[in-house]
């Protein structure tokens, strides 16, 4: 039986701190929100796909996000 993840894909979530965007050279400052697009081994990780203040997609562990 699969285990259901603590934060299911499309949730919007927000950075605990500040963030690199590796290959952009940017910073995602602390609160930023995006969506969950990808839920990795049942929420060991996250890919979270973030619109402002610039695009980027970044894997994350669960402790740097909080559901919003």
């Amino acid at each position: 039986m699969r285990k259901e993840s603590s934060i299911p894909e499309l949730s919007r979530v927000a950075l605990r701190q500040a963030h690199e965007c590796k290959g952009e050279g940017k910073t995602l400052p602390e609160g930023s929100t995006g969506t969950v697009v990808m839920v990795y081994r049942d929420g060991a990780g996250y890919e979270v796909e973030f619109a402002k203040p610039f695009h980027c997609l970044v894997t994350l562990r669960p402790d740097e996000i909080r559901r919003v």
